[in-house]
C-alpha cells in the first residue's frame, strides 16, 4: 500500500510539474457533504457502490490498517470534486461512517483534472482496457471539440486528424501512440450493446488471461458474425493467442466461417494443431521446410510432421541440434 501511495504521488505530481501546473494547495480536512462521490467522471464504470464486495473488502482493511493513501480532491467553487480515491471515499463515508478526510487537494481547470484522473489511476490492475479505451475518447472529443472539430466523428474518420489527436494524449499520459489507439479502437469498435459482455469478462482481462489485441479481435469477430456475445462465449474459454484469433478471421474472410455454429465447428475442428503451430515458426525455417517440401514433392505440414518422426529415431542428433540452434 505505502509502494502505490509513493508510485501514484509522484506520477500525478510529475505530470503537474512538467506541465507548470503547480497549484498544489495542500493537505486538507474535507467534509463528506462538501464532496462530489462518486465523480461521474470517475474511469472506472463498477464497483463504485456501497454493497459492493471490493468496497467492503476496502471498508475492512481501512477499519484495521487506517487509510495509507489519501483521495485526491479537485477545489471548485466551495466544493471537492474527486480525482483519485471514489472507492475510498465510499468504504469510508458509507460504510465506516466517517463524516471527514484528510486529502491532497489541487485547484485545476477541467482538462488538467481530466489527465490527472486518467495518469493517477492507469496502472490500477483493476482498471480494465474498455474503461482506458472510453476515458481516453472521452478526452480525445473534448480535445477535439474546443479545437472545434465537430461534430467529432466526422474528423475522427480522417486518418491525419486522427493521428494528430492520438500522438497528442499519448505524449500527455505517457504511454506509446499504438497503445492509447488500440484502447480507444476496442472501445469504439464494440458495439454499446455488448460492451456489457467485456466488462463481465474483466476479471480474465486484468488478470491477463486476455490481452486488449485479444479482446479487440474476439469482439471483431464478434461483430461480423452478428453476436458478440456468443464470441465471447466461444472464443474466450479457449485461450487463443493472437495469431491463432487472426485464423479464425481468415476462416471468415474465405467464406468458411458465416455464422457462430460454423465458427464453433471451425475452432474445434478445422483449425488442426498443425495450423496453430506452424504460425510460430520463424520465417527461415518456414522457407527451409517449403524448400524441402518442393524437393519432395509434398505438402509442407508432412515435412513437419516427418520431422518428428525422423527426431524421434534419432535422439542423439536432435539433442545435438538443440544444442547447436
Amino acid at each position: 500500500m505505502g509502494i502505490e501511495k509513493l508510485i501514484n504521488e509522484q506520477v500525478v505530481t510529475l505530470y503537474l510539474e512538467e506541465k507548470e501546473m503547480k497549484q498544489f494547495v495542500g493537505l486538507e480536512t474535507v467534509k463528506k457533504n462538501q464532496i462530489q462521490y462518486p465523480s461521474p467522471k470517475n474511469p472506472r464504470t463498477r464497483d463504485l457502490n456501497a454493497k459492493s464486495p471490493d468496497i467492503v473488502a476496502l471498508a475492512k482493511s481501512i477499519e484495521k490498517n487506517g487509510l495509507f493513501y489519501r483521495p485526491i480532491l479537485r477545489r471548485q467553487n466551495g466544493t471537492y470534486e474527486v480525482i483519485d480515491g471514489d472507492r475510498r471515499l465510499i468504504a469510508l463515508f458509507d460504510r465506516l461512517g466517517e463524516t471527514s478526510v484528510e486529502a491532497f487537494v489541487w485547484k485545476i481547470d477541467d482538462k488538467e483534472a481530466d489527465i490527472m484522473r486518467l495518469v493517477s489511476n492507469w496502472d490500477r490492475k483493476d482498471l480494465t482496457s474498455q474503461e482506458k479505451g472510453r476515458y481516453l475518447w472521452y478526452i480525445i472529443k473534448n480535445e477535439m471539440a474546443s479545437d472545434g472539430k465537430a461534430p467529432v466523428e466526422d474528423f475522427w474518420k480522417e486518418r491525419e486528424i486522427r493521428g494528430e489527436y492520438i500522438t497528442r494524449i499519448s505524449n500527455i499520459v505517457g504511454k506509446s501512440t499504438g497503445t492509447v489507439a488500440k484502447y480507444i479502437t476496442l472501445w469504439l469498435e464494440t458495439p454499446e450493446e455488448y460492451r456489457e459482455v467485456i466488462r463481465e469478462k474483466k476479471e480474465r482481462i486484468i488478470e491477463g488471461a486476455i490481452r486488449p489485441s485479444q479482446a479487440l479481435k474476439i469482439t471483431s469477430i464478434g461483430s461480423k458474425l452478428g453476436n458478440v456475445t456468443e464470441s465471447w462465449k466461444t472464443l474466450a474459454p479457449q485461450k487463443l493467442k493472437d495469431k491463432e484469433l487472426d485464423i479464425v478471421k481468415k476462416g471468415i474472410r474465405d467464406g468458411k466461417i458465416s455464422n457462430i455454429e460454423q465458427m464453433k465447428t471451425f475452432v474445434n475442428q478445422e483449425v488442426s494443431d498443425w495450423d496453430k503451430i506452424s504460425i510460430f515458426i520463424k520465417k527461415e525455417d518456414r522457407q527451409l521446410a517449403s524448400k524441402l517440401a518442393s524437393q519432395h514433392d509434398t505438402q509442407i505440414d508432412k515435412i513437419f510432421r516427418a520431422t518428428l518422426y525422423v527426431a524421434q529415431a534419432h535422439k542423439e542428433e536432435l539433442a545435438n541440434a538443440l544444442v547447436a540452434i
